[in-house]
């Protein structure tokens, strides 16, 4: 058990992540995209408390990452560390269209979300009365406003940065069948913005397109997987930081961490 050091509610918590290689070797470039949230954790967590507060870890180049997150309020945390991965948003497949856990059916990486099932399958078997949850991660190359896209039939969601963009979910909602359903966000370049999609389908043709526009880049084009991420637990790519480490951020408390 390695100790941090004592830190006072509203004050930074900093701390390294060294990354290693699947041998278990030091790794001795950066690279990596690296993020760290702190989840509040217990029994006496006040109605109006921030649950989840966002870190930042800055690239050394050279493997490691140089982390901090500042909890505002006092009580136990958990420390998340995880990496982010190029290449498309984690899909969520399921079986019915309520999102239902246990009716997950596959759980999958798509490198886009740009999909013209038409009368076809949607999940393994199932092509009506299905949804989907696709979450991850979008990082421009350009710091604007950026228009983005939905184009789906039957109903959908949009979430970005913790904001419900686009609200297109109620089975009252019409279909959008021949117009696409967009919102504008500010978008920071070499930045992962959180991203969450929600897509059902009823009966008859199914589609769902993420695209994106801003002044940079006018034409309406899917968001390809270069721009999306998605993550990965530090138990899959061997952070000497464990994924869940129990710790206390209360003034004049000790924050102690597991270490592999």
């Amino acid at each position: 058990m390695n100790h941090l050091g004592s830190v006072e509610a509203g004050q930074l918590l900093r701390f390294s992540v060294f990354a290693k290689t699947c041998g278990g070797n030091d790794q001795s470039v950066g690279g990596d995209v690296v993020r760290v949230e702190a989840h509040k954790v217990g029994k006496n967590v006040l109605k109006d408390t921030p649950l989840i507060t966002i870190g930042a870890c800055d690239d050394n180049e050279n493997g490691t990452y140089a982390c901090n997150v500042n909890a505002t309020s006092s009580g136990n945390y958990e420390l998340d560390v995880y990496q982010l991965v190029p290449g498309g948003l984690k899909g969520y497949y399921y079986t019915d269209n309520y999102l239902s856990d246990e009716r997950l059916d596959n759980v999958r990486t798509d490198a886009v979300v740009n999909f013209t099932w038409g009368m076809g399958a949607v999940t393994t078997f199932g092509r009506d009365f299905v949804s989907v949850r696709w979450e991850g991660y979008i990082m421009p190359s350009f710091s604007e406003t950026y228009t983005l896209w939905l184009d789906v039939d039957d109903h959908v969601r949009l979430w970005v940065d913790g904001n419900l963009l686009i609200d297109s979910w109620a089975f009252s909602s019409p279909t959008p069948t021949s117009d696409l359903l967009c919102a504008e966000h500010d978008l920071t370049a070499m930045t992962p913005h959180e991203v969450i999609i929600e897509y059902r389908e009823i009966r008859g043709n199914a589609r769902a397109r993420l695209l994106w526009s801003s002044e940079s880049a006018p034409i309406t084009t899917a968001i390809p997987s270069s721009s999306l991420f998605y993550k990965v637990r530090p138990s899959l790519i061997l952070f000497l930081l464990h994924r869940s480490a129990s710790c206390c951020l209360s003034r004049h408390s000790d924050l102690d961490y597991n270490s592999s």
